[in-house]
């Protein structure tokens, strides 16, 4: 008696173990540094402007992590700017997190000239702008999931010895001594702004 073959079923192949995930690769930077860097810029877009220098004195990053809980605190990053006569400071914390990024970053203008930016207000008459800018900032991002990141910015903005020319004027059109400026909340997606204060 002939009978049929008995189809052999082909030995299976036991699946890996999953990776332990304390010996995963983890990916971090201690610190990186740049000293007494400077920039050349030059706005072709804009007529009238004029090459601007940007010198970096410090640029330090400190505890870069790539994925979440490298380091257990947030990454931290000192920028200082000098602009001519003026000066910014700002010290950001970044924390990865699974759906992006958290930061919060204080940033702090110190004597900003104003003469620069005319150029950039096209269209209003004015023959010339004077007057130093500084703030005090404080700016939030903040992600939960796949939702659009939060961005929250408080803080003050001063403007000191303003004046505006413009034509056919021989005294400024507009002038303040001092204007200072305190905001509670400034929503840059929402484009909502609260304003405390005022002060003339």
């Amino acid at each position: 008696q002939l009978l049929p073959p008995t189809a052999t079923t082909p030995p299976t192949t036991p699946a890996a173990p999953p990776p332990d995930p304390a010996h995963a690769w983890t990916v971090g930077v201690d610190h990186i540094a740049l000293r007494s860097g400077g920039v050349r810029f030059l706005d072709r877009m804009v007529h009238g402007s004029e090459p601007l220098e940007l010198h970096l004195p410090t640029v330090s990053v400190e505890d870069i992590g790539l994925q979440p809980g490298v380091y257990g605190e947030p990454a931290r990053l000192h920028v200082v700017l000098r602009l001519e006569q003026g000066r910014v400071r700002a010290d950001a914390r970044i924390r990865p997190r699974a759906g992006g990024f958290d930061i919060e970053t204080d940033v702090k203008g110190h004597r900003l000239a104003l003469q620069r930016a005319r150029v950039y207000i096209p269209a209003v008459g004015w023959r010339s702008l004077e007057g130093d800018l500084g703030f005090d900032l404080h700016h939030r991002r903040a992600q939960t999931g796949t939702q659009e990141p939060i961005h929250d910015v408080r803080g003050i903005i001063a403007l000191r010895d303003l004046k505006v020319q413009v034509p056919g004027l021989d005294r400024p059109a507009l002038a303040w001594q001092r204007l200072l400026v305190r905001v509670d909340s400034v929503d840059l997606v929402a484009r909502r702004a609260v304003v405390r204060s005022i002060d003339l």
